[in-house]
């Protein structure tokens, strides 16, 4: 009897699983389909100008109260053009195809359906239209975008001066202005600065309150209220306000922080989101203790309203070619081969860190790895690189482009270990989860700088 009892028990509580998971993809609301989309187009937007690739079966995104929201994929192309389990195929002279992604609960009842368009060749124009304008607009200074926002900062905001509220969002390569509407319980974000909201501040007791103007608007403050839903730690949203009552601080590195229940909040985002929430200071460092903002946790600063940030630089150079080449990419040459670090465990360890990844000929070195990574194949994870690490790239046949694909693990958070990096004989470009290098000539061997921050790493294309 007793045994009949626990299997009932078990039966229940599996079928308990299933039902969650499978009720937490039908109920979804319109932000969390959204947000999703964005992640469909993102791998959409990746298969631009390729000729073979992977594509993930399932979607994810975690919601601000932490939970992973995740549905299914159902994958379909025409021209000819191949999907088994998630590799693609398509076939020569193919020149474009339609790319079609239908979001899915467990029992297969579509949810949305995305389908665009995705270019093999004729990508020249967009990437170098892209690539020229951005450099050549930041061309003057020579700085990234975020060196002039940090450079620009204001760190004693005062009354009477007009200010717009910026973000850096390192992971989608983009300088965001806040307009001074609300999208959710987030502040929607836009790259245009003629559409920014004007900031000003007004001097309370302890700091000030940040009060913005969106255009054709009047006056609204930011305020924190109360958003842990029973979380074990406070949480807070943003609202717009007719009168201020959250009081702000400049901390270091001129973070907006905001005081709540005897808390601090930053402005900033994560991920790849484009909208601005309010952050517990706890994230200012990841979950290694290391420094994140600028790396993961993305915040908003303030700067003087007649200050323009350019492109900047080899920054500049980079964000507009991946912007110009999203439509229409670069073809990726011919590829040699691919890693895939989910399926392929470590030929070699060299102490407790080093790990060498050897298939078919390519070669990959991580320097600074989990001790514990044994990259076990029945149970694929992608590896782990931590920051600090160098990477080393090698062949059989000589290579001209290396294409890292990471993991973003639905944050955005492992993604950005290039972000920023400069290597002589070498390009280096980020968009989104995956990082081009291009050689300045082939090479056999390649070795690159340390990264800036851990990154998690399914695969890596070799191209000649």
């Amino acid at each position: 009897m007793k045994r009949k009892v626990s299997l009932i028990v078990l039966v229940v509580l599996a079928l308990s699983v299933c039902f969650g998971v499978l009720v937490a993809c039908q109920g979804l609301d319109d932000y969390a389909i959204t947000e999703l989309t964005k992640k469909v187009e993102e791998q959409i937007s990746n298969a631009q100008g390729k000729t073979s690739y992977v594509l993930s079966d399932v979607v994810s995104f975690e919601d601000v109260d932490g939970n992973e929201i995740s549905c299914n994929i159902k994958w379909e192309a025409d021209n000819g053009v191949t999907i088994t389990n998630g590799s693609v195929t398509v076939p020569s002279g193919v020149t474009s195809y339609i790319l079609t992604a239908k979001l899915v609960d467990e029992k297969g009842n579509e949810i949305k359906t995305v389908s665009k368009a995705v270019s093999v060749n004729g990508g020249n124009q967009g990437g170098n239209q892209g690539g020229n304008e951005g450099g050549n607009q930041g061309g003057d200074t020579q700085k990234t975008s975020l060196e002039q926002i940090k450079e620009n900062a204001v760190s004693a905001p005062a009354a009477g001066t007009d200010y717009v509220m910026v973000m850096w969002q390192g992971s989608a390569n983009k300088v965001l202005y806040a307009t001074g509407v609300m999208d959710g319980k987030f502040l929607a974000t836009t790259e245009s600065k003629d559409q920014a909201a004007t900031v000003t501040i007004e001097t309370t007791t302890g700091g000030f309150y940040i009060a913005l103007t969106a255009k054709g608007g009047s006056k609204q403050y930011i305020t924190l209220v109360d958003d842990t839903n029973g979380a074990t730690n406070i949480k807070t949203k943003i609202t717009l306000t007719a009168s201020g009552s959250t009081v702000y601080s400049v901390a270091n590195d001129n973070i907006l922080m905001g005081a709540f229940d005897n808390g601090k909040f930053m402005l900033s985002t994560h991920g790849t989101y484009e909208t601005i929430s309010s952050n517990s200071d706890h994230y200012l460092n990841d979950s290694k203790g290391e420094y994140a903002v600028d790396i993961s946790q993305f915040v908003a600063r303030l700067i003087p309203a007649n200050v323009t940030i350019g492109s900047g630089g080899n920054q500049g150079g980079n964000q507009g070619g991946n912007q110009g080449g999203t439509e229409t990419p670069a073809p990726d040459g011919t590829l040699i081969g691919t890693i895939s670090l989910e399926k392929v465990a470590p030929t070699s360890n060299n102490g407790t860190e080093q790990k060498t990844y050897t298939l078919n000929g390519l070669t990959v070195i991580n320097d600074k790895a989990e001790s514990t990574d044994t990259m076990n194949i029945a149970d694929p994870v992608s590896a782990r690189f931590y920051r600090g690490s160098t990477m080393t790239f090698q062949s059989t046949q000589a290579f001209k482009k290396i294409v890292i694909n990471a993991d973003d693990y639905s944050s955005g958070k492992y993604t950005t270990g290039f972000n920023g990096m400069t290597v002589t004989g070498a390009t280096i470009t980020v968009n989104g989860a995956t990082t081009t290098i291009v050689l300045d000539a082939a090479s056999t061997s390649f070795i690159s700088g340390n990264l800036l921050s851990q990154m998690r790493i399914k695969s890596i294309d070799f191209y000649a």
